[in-house]
């Protein structure tokens, strides 16, 4: 399986609940045969050297019916089932709240089941 990580609507400034960034996670059988079973990612955001404060990144809008997650701070972690034929992906629209003292330099994407791969990262250009 692959991952791939899209800026749908881009955020700030200001940025805050009011100013969500909406990012797209793609996650795609690039394999030959078909995969069904659960998958599950990893989100995360990088503010440009700075660690992460506590609640400076919240998942404000539910993910698409069958997918969870684990936790609304960064990184979130998470995890849906899927069933796709070879060439076939999934995309999984997240609005994410990015209240952070530091603008945030980019937005990644890890596939962590069934097997590792990435990380997608895309940048903010707020």
């Amino acid at each position: 399986l692959s991952i791939q990580k899209f800026v749908d609507v881009d955020c700030g400034p200001p940025m805050g609940i009011t100013n969500p960034c909406v990012f797209r996670i793609r996650i795609g059988n690039t394999g030959p045969n078909v995969y069904s079973g659960p998958v599950t990612f990893t989100d995360s955001v990088n503010f440009q050297g700075v660690p992460q404060a506590p609640g400076a990144t919240v998942l404000v809008a539910p993910l698409p019916a069958g997918w969870s997650c684990s936790g609304s701070s960064a990184p979130i972690i998470c995890t849906g089932n899927v069933s796709l034929a070879p060439g076939q992906w999934v995309d999984v629209v997240q609005r994410m709240n990015l209240a952070h003292p530091v603008m945030p330099s980019a937005n990644c994407a890890r596939l962590t089941a069934p097997a590792a791969a990435g990380p997608s990262c895309v940048p903010i250009d707020g």
